[in-house]
């Protein structure tokens, strides 16, 4: 019978330093009171001053470049970066070097539906309700607190803020990011790229690289 002393832990680093990060610690500390998985060995961020600091009690090991460079073998990684295109940068670099792996977070707390369909890489975290039929891409940050109803696919890179709200069969494209509170109702689209704002309400699809206005309901585009 193996002890939890004995049972190898998954060594992992969290990118990103900021709040996500901290916040991503936390669920990772819950998630090893309920069943002891993860070995986080610190942190990796761009931001050199805080290279060779503490945070959380966790070293901030160095930049990207350092852990490009690392000689650490099958090393798990968790993007804890809001910025959708920018946590699908560092996901392409790291995933050239094929020396990387990526869990998935999912807080005990959340209530997950038996037959949806998870990628890699995804945070979920407390307090999130997920339906039936749904599917969840690579590298989704889900925050707290959100529910995503019946038939949803919610494609890569794409983060909810606490208290978003997908009602069912809606669809969230690549590197989407929508703020906290906003509701969509039933089987909208959300286009590539676009920011949805906080307390949006949105009862018809976006195209692609927009930006929803809530309390004003303006939407724009916008080119690269």
């Amino acid at each position: 019978m193996e002890t939890e002393s004995s049972t190898k832990l998954k060594k992992i680093v969290i990118i990103g330093a900021g709040g996500f990060g901290r916040e991503v610690l936390w669920t990772i500390d819950y998630c090893n009171k309920h069943s002891k998985k993860f070995e986080v060995l610190g942190f990796v961020d761009d931001n050199t001053k805080l290279k060779n600091s503490l945070v959380k009690n966790l070293p901030v090991l160095g930049d990207v470049e350092w852990l490009l460079s690392s000689n650490e073998k099958n090393l798990g990684c968790i993007i804890a970066i809001g910025d959708c295109e920018k946590k699908k940068k560092i996901i392409k670099r790291l995933e050239e070097h094929q020396k990387f792996n990526f869990p998935n977070i999912i807080n005990p707390s959340a209530h997950l539906a038996n037959d949806i369909k998870l990628g890699v890489g995804i945070v979920i975290q407390q307090g999130t309700v997920i339906s039936v039929d749904t599917k969840i891409g690579n590298h989704v940050f889900i925050n707290y607190n959100c529910t995503i109803g019946h038939n949803c696919q919610i494609n890569d890179f794409v983060t909810l803020s606490p208290g978003v709200q997908l009602n069912g069969g809606c669809e969230v494209k690549e590197e989407v990011y929508i703020g906290s509170g906003a509701v969509t109702k039933d089987d909208v689209k959300i286009g590539r790229g676009s920011i949805i704002g906080s307390g949006s309400v949105i009862g018809k699809d976006i195209p692609e690289k927009s930006v929803y206005y809530a309390a004003s309901g303006i939407l724009k585009t916008f080119e690269n």
